[in-house]
């Protein structure tokens, strides 16, 4: 569903995508692991459309994004940046509203409260946005995108950094918003930090070092120590845990120390 052909990005001598080509099927959630600095954010800028690449392509159901209208993009996809700022009064219902093509009033809101009840937050519903938290301004965006994409499947999701500002319990549940929309037949992309949670969550896994793509497959093959130790600069114990990999980072010194 989405095909990047050697996809680069350069900005004067810097090189901030380096020759990226990978696939993403419908039904499939991605996650993109990597060091800060590696290229993450702009490959998912690049694949979702918001940029175009210096060279190379994206396809979204056979159509290159870089020839698509600002509308076009958003009939085919829903983008979750890392910060998604918002200073007007509007309440947490009205945010997600946002996300919505049309319809009657009464009816955009009641799906737009089905929405926040789905990432716990309809007890907030006639909040006033900016007065909430964080964490649950990212949850309130997240319900946002997902109702932009819909339910219906053959669209795409892009998340960056979903995750950050979340305790564990609601790390957990957006990502598994994010793997029930991929089981609608949606193509989901989550850029991540956690390595655990990447693993846990994702059909496959892209690592990013200097901006190439140093692994993309499944999380036990992508996720192998040796190379996180290349890419990191930091040695990782590794667990099976009910078939999926369980990293724990070994502690380390400051260079110098």
């Amino acid at each position: 569903m989405i095909v990047a052909e050697h996809v680069t990005v350069r900005i004067g001598a810097a090189v901030l995508v380096d020759e990226v080509s990978l696939e993403v099927k419908a039904g499939e959630l991605v996650t993109v692991v990597g060091p800060n600095g590696a290229g993450k954010s702009t490959l998912l800028a690049v694949l979702a459309g918001d940029r175009v690449p210096t060279s190379g392509l994206v396809r979204l159901s056979d159509q290159v994004l870089a020839r698509q209208t600002g509308k076009q993009l958003a009939a085919r996809r829903a983008v979750l940046p890392q910060r998604a700022g918002l200073a007007a009064a509007f309440t947490a219902l009205e945010v997600v509203m946002l996300g919505q093509a049309g319809g009657d009033r009464e009816g955009r809101a009641e799906r737009a409260a089905h929405r926040l009840a789905a990432v716990e937050l309809g007890h907030l519903a006639h909040r006033s946005y900016p007065t909430l938290s964080g964490g649950e301004q990212q949850r309130v965006q997240l319900a946002r995108v997902l109702e932009q994409l819909g339910d219906d499947g053959g669209r795409a999701l892009f998340l960056d950094e979903p995750t950050a500002a979340l305790d564990p319990r609601h790390q957990h549940l957006v990502l598994a918003l994010a793997r029930r929309a991929a089981r609608a037949g949606h193509a989901v992309v989550a850029v991540l930090h956690d390595l655990t949670l990447a693993a846990r969550h994702a059909d496959r896994v892209a690592v990013m070092h200097r901006g190439a793509l140093a692994a993309y497959g499944p999380p036990a093959a992508a996720l192998a120590p040796d190379l996180l130790h290349r890419v990191f600069a930091i040695e990782f114990d590794l667990v099976n845990a009910g078939g999926r990999p369980l990293l724990a980072a070994r502690p380390a010194s400051p260079t110098g120390a």
